[in-house]
């Protein structure tokens, strides 16, 4: 129920009662991962762009492996209108994670969807390449993945 009211108070622009439920839920449930998730929309909504980032990392640190991840953390950002904000999100993430292979093919992955839905074709081509490097070390390209990352790749020209 916390993360209800939380999110309700998120709608109406009343962060300071946001935070004080998601903090609640924080204590009655220190595991669950929602709260990193919505306090990343509650943080970039009021330009704490370092809240915002930290809440972001404890969320892919919770899940760095699984690309719903991803897509949440650009999901908070985006409706809070922050992608510049997501954009140094992947900047220092591929950087930080730059040991851990699995994290980078997700990253890698959806920042060359972020770059590209942005129209930075180039840019876009560039981390799709780097993608397709970690999927093949990691033996986890598919057809699939290999067409996607294939068609962003082709995008550049």
């Amino acid at each position: 129920a916390y993360l209800v009211v939380a999110r309700i108070y998120i709608s109406i622009a009343d962060y300071k009662t946001a935070e004080e439920y998601l903090k609640k839920c924080g204590e009655a449930f220190p595991d669950d991962y929602r709260i990193a998730q919505f306090s990343i929309g509650l943080y970039a909504r009021q330009n704490q762009k370092k809240k915002a980032l930290d809440a972001a990392y404890k969320l892919f640190d919770k899940g760095h492996a699984k690309p719903a991840v991803s897509r949440m953390i650009m999901e908070q950002y985006t409706d809070a209108g922050k992608t510049d904000y997501l954009l140094d999100f992947f900047k220092q993430a591929v950087k930080k994670y730059s040991n851990d292979s699995i994290a980078c093919e997700n990253l890698y992955f959806h920042y060359s969807d972020l770059l590209l839905t942005m129209g930075k074709k180039s840019e876009a081509a560039e981390m799709a390449t780097k993608a397709r490097e970690f999927f093949e070390k990691n033996d986890h390209l598919t057809p699939e993945i290999d067409e996607i990352l294939q068609s962003v790749i082709s995008e550049k020209n």
